[in-house]
């Protein structure tokens, strides 16, 4: 599956360390800020509503630091595709603690979604995405177009991952340069 990428990230200890001091700590089996909506306007397209967010990426605590974490690894995947640029219209951290799990989806309203592996306390505690058998480890960030189904299976210890939507953009001016494959 040429379309998964999984890269690792780099001075990875040092980004983590002050990643998990920006994410508050529960015992909740799962939780997370990706689904608090506060009170916008569903019909204004301007809105963080029509990307489904609960609010800016930038507004996170976390926000500057992801951004050191991905920008390489989502760099190096745009120009794979044949891509100019990119932009991250959606951030959320989301923690699971023991028996926690979260179902197969996909996200909407951006072409890419991005997985940062910033916990991992059991390696088999991956997001594992369908029909990708490449085994993800903490430290990790994994790319993939956004409607490609993932999920959280049953986690054996604690797991925290940030995940964020996005889109890669081009100029297409040379299109045949484009295709990865």
């Amino acid at each position: 599956m040429r379309h998964v990428r999984v890269y690792p990230i780099r001075n990875f200890d040092k980004l983590q360390k002050e990643a998990l001091s920006l994410i508050p700590t529960s015992t909740a089996k799962v939780y997370g800020d990706y689904n608090y909506l506060p009170d916008i306007d569903q019909n204004d397209p301007s809105s963080s509503w029509a990307y489904g967010l609960n609010s800016k990426p930038s507004t996170k605590p976390y926000c500057d630091v992801t951004m050191l974490m991905i920008h390489k690894a989502c760099g190096a995947y745009i120009r794979s595709w044949g891509c100019t640029s990119w932009e991250v219209k959606s951030l959320w951290y989301h923690v699971y603690n023991e028996g926690g799990t979260y179902q197969w989806h996909c996200h909407t309203s951006t072409n890419m979604t991005g997985v940062i592996q910033l916990l991992l306390e059991d390696e088999r505690d991956y997001t594992k995405l369908m029909g990708f058998e490449e085994k993800v480890k903490e430290g990790d960030i994994v790319l993939f177009p956004s409607m490609h189904p993932h999920k959280s299976e049953v986690v054996h210890g604690s797991k925290i991952i940030i995940g964020f939507n996005w889109d890669m953009h081009s100029d297409m001016q040379k299109p045949e340069q484009a295709s990865p494959w």
